[in-house]
This record gives structure tokens, sequence and C-alpha cells, in this order.
């Protein structure tokens, strides 16, 4: 792939290079270019499945489709990774729609085949027409890039178009994140922090925090998950923090050799097989101490005690690692429901950091006589 990623940068920055010429060129209030952004959807599975070589002929099955479908004067770019550009001078949004929406559907078309099997493609695509006040193409590029997010946000094998500026203020509405996800996917775009926590005993306790990265500001995971409904984006992202935890997990918590690690999951991947099928082959390809990590679910994602959250607890905990039970006491009947729960510890903690001094005291109090009955540990410090 290394070719491929050679290729991506040199060509994207003939795109850029082309698209700026283009505009400079164009006489104010009078002729409209496009570009087209083009993703190939769910390409990582392609290179999971089929691995880096499988990946490398797969985009050029998907050139060749796209090359094959290009009108005169349109010219085709790739972009690195699993993207690509089309460049359509003259155009205008409305004749380019309809035009990328026969390059989706010649792409679905035409079935790639790959070691004797027929793996089915598909794109999304994203939209922008050039308008007067665009002085650099990156601009015009920006905006059929944040098309195409919403276009991915949608399931894919979709076209959408965005001919308006991209900043409209700091009120965005939830239905932004999964583009934002998207974005952040293609672009490096989630930073992980691990944060030493104040607990008692004389082990160091450290938390895992991921961040979303929109512009320069960070936004903290935990605070927007009720806004991503996307499973599928949760379970990705729950993996790929994980994935960087193991990287290097001693440099990750200063090399300290008895630090316990607290790593929240999503509903996503107590849900999903998987998680725990690459939580075992992490642990496997590293020296870290299983017993020193702690997978930590919150209640509020399960309000009622499930047998699936349950048989997920069982399963990590087999694994030789923790498990805790955040947002503990926040929830309807959870109280009643931790003799059932196969959890080690609980916290009540984010969620109750939110209420009064009095109530913190009251629910905290109640949950260490609970815990005394139940045998299980209770964090009381903020998490």
């Amino acid at each position: 792939m290394n070719k491929a990623m050679n290729a991506g940068e040199v060509q994207r920055t003939a795109f850029f290079a082309q698209l700026d010429r283009i505009l400079r060129a164009t006489t104010f209030g009078t002729k409209t270019h496009c570009v087209i952004v083009l993703d190939i959807d769910r390409f990582r599975l392609v290179n999971q499945v089929y691995g880096e070589r499988g990946g490398a002929r797969c985009l050029h099955h998907v050139w060749q489709v796209l090359t094959s479908q290009l009108l005169e004067g349109d010219t085709l770019y790739y972009l690195g990774e699993d993207a690509f550009a089309i460049l359509c001078p003259y155009r205008s949004a409305g004749e380019i729609i309809t035009f990328a929406q026969s390059l989706l559907t010649a792409v679905a078309k035409k079935t790639w085949q790959c070691d004797q099997v027929s793996v089915p493609l598909t794109l999304s695509a994203g939209i922008a027409q050039s308008e007067d006040s665009d002085k650099r193409g990156d601009t015009v590029f920006a905006r059929a890039e944040y098309a195409l997010y919403r276009a991915k946000a949608a399931g894919g094998n979709e076209v959408e178009s965005q001919l308006s500026a991209v900043d409209g203020g700091e009120e965005e509405s939830a239905s932004l994140w999964p583009e934002r996800f998207h974005h952040a996917f293609l672009h490096d775009g989630f930073q992980v922090d691990i944060d030493s926590l104040e607990m008692a005993g004389d082990n160091p306790f450290y938390m895992v925090r991921t961040f979303l990265m929109v512009g320069k500001q960070r936004v903290a995971l935990e605070t927007i998950r009720d806004d991503i409904r996307a499973m599928d984006l949760l379970l990705s992202v729950d993996r790929w923090v994980m994935y960087k935890l193991f990287e290097n997990p001693v440099a990750n918590v200063s090399g300290d050799v008895r630090a316990n690690v607290i790593l929240p999951v999503s509903a996503a991947s107590v849900q999903a097989r998987q998680f725990i099928r690459n939580l075992e082959r992490q642990l496997k390809a590293t020296d870290f101490p299983p017993q020193r990590l702690w997978l930590a679910v919150s209640e509020l994602d399960f309000p009622v005690s499930t047998a699936q959250l349950d048989q997920f607890l069982t399963q990590v905990t087999a694994l030789g690692c923790r498990t805790l039970l955040t947002d503990f006491g926040c929830g309807t009947g959870s109280l009643v429901a931790l003799f059932d729960h196969t959890v080690e510890a609980i916290s009540p903690f984010p969620a109750l950091a939110q209420r009064s001094s009095e109530e913190v005291e009251s629910v905290v109090t109640a949950l260490k006589l609970l815990c005394q009955r139940s045998g299980k540990l209770l964090f009381d410090t903020p998490l």
C-alpha cells in the first residue's frame, strides 16, 4: 500500500493545484465548477479480510470503473486511503448530482472479484459547487467532503450535496455527530488521554478518556454518546481506543507496572461478540497484565439487568480482566439488580457528579452498605 499512499499524495497535490488554477481563471459571476469526493464504504473491512494487497486491488478496480464513466473535461484523482475526487469544470451541481448517482450505480453493479470471491462494493459521494467567494480550492473541497460525511452517516451508497459554507455557528444539532465521527476516522481525529485518578489503596488507577476533535476543540466522547445512535460507530471507536491503549501500555501509564487502567466501553461493544474476540487477541499480543485492566460499562446504557450485559461481564472476567459498572444507582431499579449482576465493582460516577453534594453523600452511603451485603467493590471517588 506504500505505492498507493505515495500516488495518493502526488495526485492530491495535483488535484488542489488544478482546482486553484480553474478558480483563478474564472471570471467573477460567470461559470461554476463542481467537485465530487468519493469514498469506498467499509473499505477497512476489505483490508482486514483480504489484506493490504487485496485493498490495493480493490482501489484499482474502483479506479477503472470510475474512469470508464467520466465525461469529457472531467478528471479523476486518487486522494489516498479509500478516497477519490472528480473535478468537473464549468458544470453545475444540478447535473453533477445525476452524474454522481450514475457513478455509484456503476460501481455497485460491477462486482469486484478477489480470490475467486465476488465482493460487492458501494461508494458514498459528496458534491460541492464553486461560489464567487471561493478564492482557494480547499474551501470547495471542504464543502464536498462535508457532504460526503453526510452520505456516510446515512449508511453509505448515497449522494449528498453541500452548496453552502460549513461554518454555521457553535450550536450544532446532534445529527452532525455521526458525520464528525466519519471525518475523524478518515483524518485521525480522535485523541486518547490516560488520566490519573485519586483512588484509595496502594495501586494507582488511570482512566482512559477519548476525545473527538472538532476543529481545534476537543469534545469528550462521554458527553455525546447519547447523540450517537449508530452502534457501528461506537463499536469502531471502542476498538480503536483499545488498540491505541495496547500499542504501548507501559508507556501509556507512565511505566507504572502496578497501574490499574479503566477502559470505558459502549453498549455497542457489550452487544458485539467481536469486541471480546478482539480483546482476547490484544491481551495475548501484549505483556500488560489482564488483572490490571478494568472494563467499565455505564448502567445508564442498561437500565434493566439484562442477560446480554451479564454475559459480557462473565466473558471479560474469564479473560482475567476486571469489570466495573459506572453510573450505578442513577438509573431505575438498579440497587435491587446489583445482586443479580456478575460485575466485580460499581461506581455511581460520573453521572452522580452532576447532583448536589447532599445527594452524592446519600447515594454513596447507601451503596457502601449495599456493597458490604453483596460483596462488590465500590469506587466512591469521581472518575
